[in-house]
């Protein structure tokens, strides 16, 4: 059944706590949060999965993809496509894209894991630096490849179209062949094969890239993900957007500092979401606060008796944000 398009949502990845992490649980009474506080006051609180547990894509890119009536399968979020839209660079959506982020790959006795990407902090001249090198490899392959941040791009190619992917979020820490396009299948799919050998060629490429003759940690690898068709998803034009709440730089801040374990920017990082966007938001929004596995859902009350019980009783800050 294609989900029903929710106006007014706003997500926040990164917002709850596992309540096994006790780093971040013993963190919780450090925040001052008036206007999340605010709203518990007067709010519904809701949690749930809209559907079974996404374990491709990030729980904030499938509640997104929910509240704007996307119908997609998990691992083919159409995130890419979305990005080269707003860009201008597909706007009917004709092509497949992927997201390619620079990463490393970390190597302990054999076993290949995702660090953070956010950690390697590659600038903008790096960024460049290194598409344009790849570019080369990328061109006889079919792919193009087009600025999006540092150390992110967008990449067209028939490729990725039907490939499905992993959010970065998914794979941090975990083995990367288990995450890797084409993960599960046997055999992998002629895409998913060529671009594994894309990978071990851009692994040697950047080995002597002079990027890295400086660096503490290398960028050794790229990760690929928000793959999806757009045709696909059939979105309503007017759920193409507007802009997430995760690409504000307050809510960007939250997650790189949950997915690198910095308790005390996280911390800086929710106050500034507080104030920043929580305090601006009309009374008929829905906030969805998401952790690593599940949802939180705030949805205001109108002002009547109820409501005004449900302040009383409302939720503790603390109760609210883990992920329970």
């Amino acid at each position: 059944m294609r989900p029903v398009p929710q106006p007014n949502v706003t997500v926040i990845p990164s917002a709850l706590v596992d309540p096994e992490d006790s780093v971040f649980v013993q963190a919780l009474p450090q925040l001052r949060l008036p206007h999340l506080t605010r709203w518990l006051a007067s709010a519904r609180l809701q949690r749930r999965t809209d559907g079974p547990v996404p374990r491709f894509n990030a729980t904030h890119e499938w509640a997104q993809a929910q509240a704007w009536g996307w119908s997609a399968r998990d691992g083919q979020l159409p995130w890419a496509a979305w990005h080269a839209r707003q860009r201008g660079l597909d706007p009917d959506g004709e092509q497949a894209w992927a997201v390619l982020t620079l990463c490393h790959w970390h190597v302990v006795q054999g076993q290949v894991s995702l660090e953070p990407p956010a950690a390697l902090g590659v600038t903008e001249a790096e960024s460049e630096a290194l598409r344009q090198a790849m570019q080369v490899y990328c061109t006889q392959d079919g792919i193009q490849l087009h600025p999006m941040a540092p150390g992110q791009w967008l990449a067209a190619s028939a490729l990725f179209r039907h490939l499905p992917s992993a959010s970065v979020e998914r794979a941090l820490g975990q083995p990367v062949s288990d995450w890797w396009v084409g993960a599960g299948q046997n055999p992998p799919t002629a895409a998913a094969q060529h671009l594994r050998r894309l990978q071990n060629e851009m692994q040697m490429l950047f080995y002597t890239h002079p990027c890295n003759a400086t660096r503490h940690k290398p960028i050794n690898s790229f990760w690929i993900s928000g793959t999806g068709d757009w045709a696909a998803v059939n979105p309503l034009p007017s759920h193409d957007g507007p802009t997430p709440a995760w690409l504000h730089p307050a809510v960007q801040a939250l997650h790189q500092a949950a997915q690198m374990r910095h308790v005390a920017a996280w911390i800086e990082a929710w106050h500034a979401v507080d104030a920043q966007i929580l305090a601006t938001l009309d009374t008929d929004t829905s906030v969805v606060l998401c952790g690593v596995q599940r949802t939180c859902v705030v949805q205001c009350q109108p002002s009547n008796w109820r409501s005004r019980w449900r302040a009383w009783s409302a939720p503790a800050l603390t109760q609210a944000l883990l992920a329970s």
